[in-house]
């Protein structure tokens, strides 16, 4: 659904798979650990072309020391860094595959919210 979204939007084949890709390990961590959550997808309008991704749940919240982590990766250039655990590898590939991303996390809840710009062609992959 999210690829399609993506696609209908203006993302080439590659690029809408990695939205796709985003919004699946968001996706998969609310459910994960929340049992359950919301997902949205919306289009940007112009000046800006792309998607929004906003993923809400009611779960325990993402601990401190993790978001401090992700601030980070956001920061480094490669991101995110080369040495992860297991469970840091999903929101290291969306930090990778988006272009901003916001998390607000409390114990009642977390609220992520991702932005996917598309890109022109030779901007696409460039690694940041």
């Amino acid at each position: 659904m999210a690829r399609r979204f993506a696609e209908e939007t203006g993302f080439d084949p590659h690029a809408a798979s990695a939205v796709a890709i985003a919004v699946g390990e968001l996706v998969s961590n609310a459910v994960r650990h929340a049992g359950f959550g919301r997902l949205e997808l919306l289009e940007l309008v112009p000046p800006s072309l792309g998607v929004q991704i906003r993923v809400v749940d009611r779960g325990p919240g993402i601990p401190s020391h993790m978001l401090t982590t992700v601030e980070r990766w956001q920061q480094s250039v490669p991101r995110p860094e080369p040495v992860l655990s297991a469970t840091d590898h999903g929101l290291a590939a969306v930090v990778r595959l988006v272009d901003t991303l916001l998390i607000r996390s409390t114990t009642e809840g977390t609220h992520v919210e991702a932005i996917c710009l598309i890109k022109p062609r030779s901007d696409r992959w460039r690694i940041r």
